[in-house]
């Protein structure tokens, strides 16, 4: 038999905040990359997985993301190529 305990409902956590990637995506102009410094690893790869889904669904096809060490420190890339397939 399962069992638990009752809290208040004020004591359930509050959903995580996520990030909004399509806004994102949609504000870099073609042939543009977004340089982000401040993106943990998680939040890396939450966005890998969230542009890897979106191009199965055939969206933000023109899209990648490259992850670099640039005097130290972590840089994401987000691009957005000119021509798919470059």
């Amino acid at each position: 038999m399962i069992e638990g305990v009752l809290i208040d409902e004020k004591d359930v956590p509050k959903a995580v905040e996520t990030t909004d990637w399509v806004s994102l995506l949609k504000k870099i102009p073609k042939g543009k990359a977004l340089k982000i410094t401040e993106l943990t690893v998680k939040q890396t790869a939450n966005l890998r997985n969230a542009l890897s889904q979106h191009r199965r669904r055939e969206r933000f096809k023109d899209y990648f993301v490259r992850s670099r060490t640039v005097e130290g420190e972590r840089v994401v890339f987000i691009i957005h190529v000119e021509e798919v397939g470059r």
